[in-house]
C-alpha cells in the first residue's frame, strides 16, 4: 500500500494532465477565467449605480450619491476590465477585439440607458399589479426587478461582444430569483414579470 505522500503525488499526477482521455471533452485552461466572486462585486456595484439607496451597496444621502457613484463606476471599471481580460481566450482567435479598458469604458457609457430601460421595467411591474402600493415596493420586493438588472446589464456586454461574463451574470440572478433570462434575448421597454418561480 502506498504512503499519503505518494497516494496524493499520484492523484496530482492524474488531476493536472491536460488530457485525460476519458475526458477529453472537457478543456484544460492555462490561463485566469472570470473570477465569480468579483462579477458578482461588479452586479453590487451596479445595483447600488443604477438604483442608489435601493439596491446594493451605495448611500441613501442624496448629498453623498455623486461620490458613492463616482466611486463605485471607478471600482466597477477596474473590475471589468481585468474580467474581460480574463476572458481573452473566449473571443474570436484568443485576441481581443479592442483594449479591455475600452470595452469596459463603453459599457459604462451605456449605463444610463439602461437605468433608462430599468425605470420603464419598474413602472410596468408597479402598472401590472393593483396591490402595488409604492415604486420603492416594486424595486425593493419584486424579483423580477433583480432579474431585470441582470438580464440589462448582461444583454448589453453581451452586444459589445463579451463572451462568458452575460451568462455568469444572467445564472446570478436564476440562482437568487429563479428568472431565467438568456442575455441574447430580445426584451423591449416596459417588460413585466409577474411570478419568477413556481
Amino acid at each position: 500500500m502506498r504512503n499519503a505522500f505518494d497516494t496524493i503525488q499520484h492523484n496530482v499526477d492524474l488531476l493536472t494532465r491536460p488530457v485525460v482521455p476519458e475526458y477529453g471533452f472537457v478543456p484544460y485552461y492555462s490561463r485566469l477565467l472570470p473570477n465569480l466572486e468579483a462579477v458578482k462585486e461588479s452586479m453590487e456595484l451596479l445595483k447600488g449605480i443604477l438604483f442608489p439607496g435601493f439596491l446594493g451597496e451605495t448611500g441613501s444621502n442624496p448629498n453623498t450619491q455623486t461620490y458613492y457613484i463616482g466611486t463605485g463606476l471607478e471600482r466597477l471599471y477596474r473590475l471589468l476590465r481585468e474580467q474581460i481580460e480574463r476572458c481573452s481566450e473566449f473571443f474570436e482567435g484568443g485576441v481581443l477585439p479592442e483594449s479591455a479598458g475600452n470595452l469596459a469604458l463603453a459599457f459604462i457609457d451605456r449605463l444610463p440607458e439602461i437605468k433608462r430601460l430599468l425605470c420603464t421595467d419598474v413602472k410596468a411591474i408597479f402598472e401590472g399589479d393593483a396591490t402595488v402600493k409604492f415604486y420603492e415596493e416594486v424595486i425593493y420586493c419584486y424579483p423580477a426587478v433583480l432579474a431585470m438588472v441582470h438580464y440589462r446589464v448582461a444583454h448589453t456586454l453581451l452586444k459589445l461582444g463579451i463572451p462568458v461574463i452575460p451568462r455568469i451574470i444572467t445564472e446570478l440572478a436564476h440562482s437568487a430569483t429563479g428568472i431565467d433570462i438568456h442575455p441574447a434575448a430580445r426584451i423591449d421597454e416596459y417588460f413585466s414579470i409577474g411570478h419568477g418561480t413556481g
